[in-house]
């Protein structure tokens, strides 16, 4: 008879650890993928779809890592099928400066492009969020990974095993005050120990019980080095956990 195997428990610690080791491991990688805003309740009107490039390398020679945003931003009427282009930009650092190149012009101006020393983090940010900072960060300047040390007396470990769509997850709770402006949050977090750590859902609430936002990764898919990715994030989650959802955003990889 094969003795059962013993789930490994884990702490707030060790999943903190974990997060930052699974998303260092994804070193070189490159995103072609859309991104789609719209209203929540109407699936068939206007949205703001961006078509992107998304690459990033760690390299020895730059405490940043090099990184590459091309991104094309357009208003479609899904009724009409009109198509306005809104903006298209190209932001790249290689490891010394951010070059920045504005292609959308007017008619008979040329394109402007800036060169800017050093490595200038709001050149890849913007209303949307590249899909790999989407995942693995809790804002555009620290991952999910150094969040939980730095609040890791305020989460607990609520379950070892929750499944999400047939996947274990290890789901962790915790209330923090913000720095910035001194509210209090609460964050539910569920991580995949089974698909190399993937945060697959997260729902950030208000003090009052307002879940804020939420989201959730989808159709993983698992890498040559080993390692899992979704191919579909969404915010709100399917179905939503927010009861009456404003927008709609969908990240389709």
């Amino acid at each position: 008879w094969a003795a059962p195997a013993v789930a490994e428990t884990y702490t707030v610690d060790t999943i903190a650890d974990a997060l930052l080791a699974s998303e260092g491991r994804l070193s070189d990688l490159r995103l072609d993928y859309t991104f789609t805003h719209r209203a929540w309740n109407k699936p068939k009107g206007p949205m703001l779809v961006t078509q992107a490039i998304f690459a990033q390398k760690i390299s020895k020679r730059s405490a940043e890592r090099l990184r590459y945003l091309d991104c094309e931003v357009r208003v479609v009427d899904p009724n009409t099928k009109n198509r306005i282009l809104q903006d298209h930009t190209l932001a790249s650092f290689n490891g010394e400066a951010t070059v920045i190149l504005r292609r959308k012009v007017n008619s008979g101006r040329p394109m402007k492009g800036y060169v800017l020393g050093g490595y200038k983090s709001d050149a890849f940010g913007g209303y949307a969020w590249d899909p790999h900072t989407k995942i693995w960060y809790y804002h555009t300047k620290m991952s999910l990974g150094a969040f939980l040390k730095k609040y890791a007396s305020e989460f607990r470990v609520e379950s070892q095993s929750e499944a999400l769509d047939g996947i274990p997850t290890t789901k962790l709770v915790g209330t923090w005050q913000d720095s910035h402006n001194g509210q209090s949050f609460t964050m539910k977090l569920w991580v995949s120990p089974e698909r190399s750590f993937l945060p697959l859902k997260r729902q950030i609430i208000d003090v009052d019980g307002t879940m804020l936002s939420e989201t959730a990764l989808y159709d993983l898919v698992q890498l040559p080095n080993g390692m899992w990715y979704p191919k579909t994030i969404r915010s709100p989650a399917e179905p939503p956990g927010i009861a009456h959802p404003a927008v709609a955003h969908i990240y389709d990889i």
